[in-house]
């Protein structure tokens, strides 16, 4: 596979990228993520009460996955994809930086 070709006429091949490689990467974070905010929900959910607290999470998990998704699919199919895809990274900005810019200051 060429990708480029170099200013004195030479080509530069770039391997390809291995898929499995790059899924086991993706798996490894999404669990190393997960695992550690239910170890934390663990620890501060008093037992009694672990088991709500842990489908609250795995709910706001879902929800946090599954609305940005839907919302860049129904844009896409009214406007441009480079647009759709535009408005929701600014959408997330946005609402990362209320987020944290609405929590109190810590001394």
């Amino acid at each position: 596979m060429i990708n480029d070709i170099a200013p004195d006429g030479r080509t530069h091949v770039v391997p390809p990228v291995d898929g499995r490689r790059a899924r086991a990467g993706f798996w490894l974070v999404a669990a190393v993520y997960t695992l550690g905010g239910v170890g934390v929900a663990q620890r501060l959910a008093d037992p009694r009460r672990r088991a709500d607290l842990l489908s609250t999470y795995f709910l706001f998990a879902y929800t946090g996955t599954i609305v940005p998704t839907l919302a860049l699919g129904l844009l896409d199919q009214m406007i441009n994809q480079d647009v759709a895809t535009l408005l929701l990274a600014v959408t997330v900005v946005a609402t990362t930086l209320a987020g944290a810019l609405s929590r109190p200051a810590t001394t």
